[in-house]
């Protein structure tokens, strides 16, 4: 888990939004232990704790993706959401139902969670998920 965090915390680096959060967030594995399912952690942790203890996929090229989906996760109240099939597995992202992908590429092009029962504000994690072309959300309880 120490690599993947090296990789996950450069991947966050990437974004001056996301900048924000990688001083916030712990530089240690250990911190992360449970903290997946402590729903009084922040969104960010909860999926950083995902990323280093639950995924099993070698993410050292797509820890930046992965950990800001899964933190669009947990903001989202995923939980609670109508269907989530895939997410926060080890699948490739492109697997996770309602995201569509480049076929040549891999790299996410698409993300339709409309009517899906999702709840929150939108994170600035959003902002790592940059080959993202079109998001849908209306239809939930965002602000």
């Amino acid at each position: 888990p120490e690599i993947e965090l090296v990789y996950a915390l450069n991947a966050i680096d990437f974004s001056d939004y996301t900048y924000l959060y990688q001083q916030d967030l712990p530089m240690t594995v250990e911190a992360y232990q449970g903290v997946m399912d402590d729903t009084s952690s922040t969104p960010q942790a909860r999926a950083m704790s995902w990323l280093l203890y639950e995924d099993s996929r070698d993410i050292s090229n797509e820890a930046g993706e992965r950990w800001a989906l899964a933190s669009l996760y947990y903001s989202w109240q995923g939980e609670r959401w109508h269907s989530a099939k895939n997410w926060l597995s080890s699948e490739s992202a492109c697997e996770w139902e309602f995201i569509t992908c480049d076929v040549v590429t891999g790299n996410i092009q698409e993300i339709v969670l409309e009517s899906n029962n999702l709840v929150g504000t939108i994170p600035p994690e959003i902002a790592l998920l940059n080959t993202t072309q079109s998001m849908w959300l209306r239809n939930n309880s965002l602000s």
